[in-house]
């Protein structure tokens, strides 16, 4: 049974008790007032009877009586139960005599009013006691008129209810059914919407949600459903993209180098009598391929470690004698290259993991020596902004477009240029998922032959400046 056949059906039967409950009220009240003033014609007729009879007790002046109609019906009986004495109206016809009318003649009961019936037809009938002058009882006055008057009216009345509950039912059955669409309408569309996204798998489908009731609010609650849903699809559509790209280029990666080493390692083996030198470039070449397949190994846990969410390490790290300590290593391994490092400060702090920290200069700076001359220049600066600890690699190598520029942080991507240049193209991609790491953004900047530049912005905690700044440049390397 559908919603909107359930709402109908409990809007009629409410109505329809409702409309019962009041054509019963009716129907009891007018039942009661019609018998109500019957009962007071009957009462002041009884009233009348005994007066006359106490001032003329000769029981034929009942005959004689000008206010007893043809549909009264009048009928005396002793306190023996005898009938004394009857209205020509009842002609061979005798009401009912108990022991209950007996009584009231009596005087042990007292005068009472009730329905009777004499050859099937209803009548309302009174007891009263009759008295003589002296006041004693001597019999009962039985005066009854016909219920068919008020038969009568309570049957058109009783058709009249049925009449009007019936249209008014048909009525509610109508109104409900169509207030049900109505009111019904949004959550129609929204199973409808829902049925069109289950078949087509499209969630920019939305409800319109101009209302301002429940159901408006439910329909904007299933819009934002479906937006949440939208955009929590699209990542997901790019995160499986993008880990499909990264499985394929990671097998890529590491297929060279395994295809390199087995390739010197079987011609070691099959060659027993190699010359020396060539056995010992061979192996230095598995070497060097291994090394290079270790470095990518590393490189791709890294990545996943900080993709897995890992807890950071909540360490104060001094910066300024980590960019030092990166600069040195730069100087080390850069050959002729000019290394200079700028510190605005010695008491800028950031909390986060320093190890992850030093991987991340440390990228950028082997990556500023890929791209740069051997007699090129290298700058590593770090400086405050606010509370910001801006830290920058910067280079004077080849430079990339801006094409290039877009995919710079894009895992395993490598520009053109730059494919006959050591590396795996995952050094930038773990400086920048290090920098976000630590709530951080990192920012590259570059053009054709005039180099690159790497900003990275951490929050830091720095401490309180002394009042004359100190900024100390350092050069290392030859001039």
């Amino acid at each position: 049974m559908s919603l909107r056949l359930r709402l109908t059906l409990i809007t009629t039967v409410v109505l329809a008790v409702v409309l019962a409950v009041f054509g019963t009220g009716v129907y009891v009240l007018l039942d009661r007032n019609l018998r109500s003033r019957l009962d007071a014609t009957l009462d002041q007729r009884a009233g009348q009877i005994v007066r006359a009879m106490r001032v003329s007790p000769d029981v034929a002046v009942i005959r004689g009586l000008g206010f007893t109609p043809s549909n009264v019906y009048i009928q005396v009986v002793d306190t023996n139960g005898r009938i004394v004495a009857r209205s020509e109206a009842l002609g061979d016809v005798e009401l009912p005599v108990d022991t209950e009318v007996i009584a009231v003649g009596k005087g042990t009961v007292k005068p009472f009013v009730r329905d009777i019936s004499v050859r099937g037809v209803a009548l309302r009938a009174r007891a009263s006691a009759l008295t003589d002058q002296f006041g004693d009882p001597v019999g009962t006055v039985l005066i009854a008129t016909p219920l068919k008057d008020v038969e009568d009216t309570l049957a058109r009345l009783r058709s009249l209810l049925a009449l009007a509950g019936v249209a008014g039912i048909a009525l509610a059955a109508a109104l409900g059914w169509r207030l049900a669409r109505t009111a019904l309408r949004p959550v129609e569309e929204i199973g409808a919407t829902a049925q069109r996204i289950g078949a087509t798998g499209d969630l920019t489908q939305r409800v319109s949600s101009e209302r301002s009731d429940e159901l408006g609010r439910l329909a904007e609650a299933f819009n934002t459903m479906l937006a949440r849903l939208e955009t929590a699809q699209g990542t997901l559509s790019r995160s499986l993209e993008t880990q499909r790209r990264f499985v394929d280029d990671a097998s890529h990666e590491l297929r060279t180098p395994l295809t390199i080493m087995r390739g010197n390692l079987e011609l070691v083996s099959r060659d027993p009598n190699m010359a020396p030198l060539e056995r010992e470039a061979a192996l230095r070449d598995a070497i060097e391929e291994a090394e290079r397949m270790t470095r990518l190994v590393e490189d791709l846990l890294a990545l996943a470690r900080v993709d897995a969410g890992m807890a950071m390490p909540d360490e104060e790290v001094a910066l300024a004698p980590l960019v030092r300590d990166v600069a040195e290593a730069t100087r080390a391994t850069g050959g002729d290259r000019i290394v200079s490092v700028t510190i605005g400060s010695d008491d800028v702090r950031v909390r986060g993991s320093e190890r992850l920290l030093r991987r991340l200069l440390e990228n950028l700076t082997d990556n500023a020596i890929k791209y740069t001359d051997p007699r090129g220049a290298i700058s590593v600066s770090l400086v405050t902004e606010g509370a910001t600890a801006i830290l920058t690699v910067a280079d004077d190598g080849l430079g990339m477009s801006a094409e290039e520029l877009s995919h710079v942080f894009d895992r395993f991507w490598r520009s053109d240029s730059s494919r006959e240049r050591p590396g795996s193209g995952l050094g930038l991609a773990i400086a920048k998922a290090v920098t976000e790491a630590h709530d951080g953004e990192i920012v590259a900047s570059s053009e054709p032959g005039s180099g690159t530049t790497f900003t990275i912005k951490l929050p830091g905690s720095p401490r309180p400046a002394p009042t004359s700044e100190s900024r100390v440049t350092v050069t290392i390397g030859d001039e």
